[in-house]
C-alpha cells in the first residue's frame, strides 16, 4: 500500500479504544517495565500495520494489526515478546473482495470493530467472529463505490454507525447515521441532508461519549454548495437532531492557501470534545502539519492550536487522552517531499501547548505510529509500521516500542 492510500485510508479510521490510566508522571524504575522498540511480522504478510494497543492485567500487551489486510491478534509479555499470534480467517468474511482499513475497540480489550469495505464484524481475541453485517448503500448518490463507516460506536448494547459517500463533487452527499441491535441487527436510520449540514459534506464521525441523539458529529466538508479552486475542506462540529435546526460550528483557516481534514477526537478529562486534524498548503502540497481544537458541551470553541514543522510534513493518526489532562498525538514526521518519514509522537498539555516531541530514527526507511496508550508507570507504548527497522526483512512490519513518560526508550 503507498503512502498517499495509507493516508487516506488510515485518516478516517477511529481508534475507539482509547485506554486511559492513572497518571501521566514518570513512575520509579520497574524491572517488569523495561523499554524496547521492536518489529514484527507474521510469516506470510508482505503488509503489517499496527492498529489497537491495550495493556493487559498480566503487564503484557494485546495488539490487533491488519496482516495483508485482514485482522492479526498479537499477544506478547510485558518485555514485548510475543506469546501467541491469531489471524482472523479470511473465509470468515461475508464479503466476495474488499480488505480491513479500519479497526477500533468496542469498549473493552477484548473484542473489536473490524471494516472491511462495507462490512463491518464484531470479533475477540480467538479471531472468532460473534457477529457481522453489511451496511446498506442503497442510498448511493455517486460512482464512488467507497464506504466510510469509520467510526462505528457503542453505546450501551447498540452500535451506531455514521456514513458518509462524500468524494464526488458532481452530486450531493449522502449522509445517514445508522443504529443496530448487539446482534447488528438495523433499528433505525437517520439521514442528514446536505441542505440541513450546508456546503458540501465530506466525512462525518460520531463522538465517544456522545452518542445519542442529538447526534455530536464531527467531520470535514467544502463550505460552499459548488465546487471552486478555492473551495477547501474545513472541519467542522455539528449537533444534529433527528428533525429540526442544526447548531453548527465551522473552523475556518482564514484564508485560501490552506485545507483542513478531519482525522479523530477524543473527550477531555472535563468531558469536552478535542479534534485532531491535518493542515494543508495549497501552494506546497508537499508541506501539512496537525492541528487540534477543543469544543465545550455547545460545540463552541475552546483553543485551537497549530503545529507546524520548518520546512517539513507531519502527518497525524491519533490523539490519546493522558490522566494528567494532557494527550498524545501520533504518527510521522520527515522533510517535505521526501519518502524518510519516521514513527513520531507529540505530547501536549490540557490547553493544548507543545510539551516534547520525539522522532524514532534509523539511518534508513520510513515508518508511523497509528496507536497508543498510556501504561501504569507514566510511560506509553506505541504501535504502528515501519520499513527503517526490518533488518533487511522486505514489506512493511509492526513497530512496537515502550518509552518512559518523556517517550524515551
Amino acid at each position: 500500500m503507498g503512502k498517499l492510500s495509507k493516508h487516506i485510508a488510515f485518516y478516517f479510521l477511529v481508534i475507539l479504544g482509547l485506554y486511559q490510566l492513572n497518571s501521566c508522571q514518570k513512575a520509579p524504575f520497574n524491572a517488569d517495565h523495561r523499554l524496547f522498540i521492536k518489529t514484527f511480522e507474521s510469516d506470510s504478510a508482505f503488509s503489517d500495520y499496527g492498529l489497537v494497543i491495550a495493556p493487559l492485567n498480566n503487564g503484557g500487551f494485546i495488539i490487533v494489526s491488519v496482516e495483508n489486510y485482514y485482522p492479526l491478534i498479537t499477544k506478547t509479555d510485558q518485555f514485548g515478546n510475543i506469546i501467541s499470534q491469531k489471524a482472523v480467517s479470511n473465509s470468515s468474511f461475508n464479503l466476495q473482495s474488499g480488505s480491513v482499513i479500519a479497526m477500533s475497540s468496542t469498549g473493552d480489550p477484548w473484542h473489536f470493530l473490524g471494516q472491511a469495505g462495507p462490512l463491518i464484524m464484531r470479533f475477540d481475541t480467538s479471531g472468532k467472529i460473534s457477529f457481522q453485517t453489511k451496511v446498506p448503500q442503497s442510498s448511493m448518490t455517486s460512482t464512488n463505490t467507497n464506504s466510510y463507516f469509520f467510526n462505528a460506536v457503542q453505546n450501551g448494547n447498540e452500535f451506531i454507525v455514521p456514513y458518509c459517500d462524500g468524494l464526488g463533487l458532481e452530486v450531493s452527499s449522502t449522509n445517514k447515521i445508522y443504529t443496530y441491535d448487539g446482534n447488528f441487527n438495523l433499528l433505525k436510520t437517520d439521514s442528514i441532508s446536505d441542505k440541513r449540514l450546508g456546503g458540501r459534506t465530506q466525512s462525518i464521525y460520531l463522538c465517544t461519549g456522545i452518542q445519542s441523539e442529538p447526534y455530536a458529529i464531527f467531520g470535514q466538508k467544502l463550505p460552499r454548495t459548488l465546487w471552486n479552486s478555492y473551495n477547501n475542506t474545513k472541519i467542522f462540529a455539528a449537533r444534529v437532531p433527528a428533525t429540526g435546526k442544526v447548531t453548527q460550528t465551522l473552523i475556518d483557516t482564514g484564508d485560501l492557501l490552506t485545507q483542513d481534514q478531519y482525522v479523530l477526537q477524543t473527550l477531555s478529562a472535563d468531558s469536552q470534545v478535542v479534534v485532531l486534524g491535518q493542515r494543508y498548503s495549497m501552494v506546497n502540497t508537499n508541506i501539512y502539519y496537525p492541528i487540534a481544537i477543543k469544543f465545550d458541551k455547545n460545540l463552541n470553541i475552546v483553543w485551537k492550536q497549530t503545529y507546524d514543522v520548518d520546512f517539513g510534513s507531519c502527518s497525524c493518526y491519533n490523539i490519546i487522552r493522558c490522566m494528567d489532562g494532557g494527550f498524545i498525538i501520533v504518527g510521522s514526521i520527515g522533510r517535505a517531499g521526501y519518502p524518510d518519514y519516521k514513527p513520531w509522537v507529540l505530547k501536549i498539555d490540557a490547553s493544548g501547548n507543545k510539551l516534547w516531541e520525539k522522532a524514532f530514527t534509523s539511518p534508513t526507511g520510513s515508518g508511523e505510529f497509528f496507536n497508543g496508550t498510556q501504561l501504569a508507570d507514566g510511560g506509553y507504548a506505541f504501535i504502528g509500521d515501519t520499513k527503517q527497522f526490518g533488518k533487511g526483512k522486505s514489506g512493511n512490519q509492526i513497530i512496537y516500542v515502550r518509552t518512559d513518560a518523556n517517550g524515551n526508550y
